[in-house]
């Protein structure tokens, strides 16, 4: 990407992703690599965890399922 060494996240605001372009002004390639960093830091994820509050016990419980179903149907993350 142009040889510049970019940080995915903006410093400060952590749900914050900056993008940099061939050009100035194109939209769909910028468009395209946000969504591409915002999947791989998993930023949506994120903001749907905080929504509301979730009880640790609750938080573990959902955990535990998941890493049984994942053992199940050999899914690696």
């Amino acid at each position: 990407m142009n040889g510049r060494s970019i940080k995915p996240i903006v410093p400060g605001n952590g749900m914050a992703v900056k993008v940099l372009g061939p050009k100035p002004n194109d939209i769909e390639h910028a468009l395209r690599v946000w969504k591409g960093k915002v999947k791989d830091n998993e930023i949506i994820e994120q903001y749907r965890e905080r929504r509301e509050y979730e009880k640790p016990t609750a938080k573990r419980r959902r955990l535990k399922d998941r890493a049984i179903f994942d053992a199940k149907h050999n899914v690696t993350k």
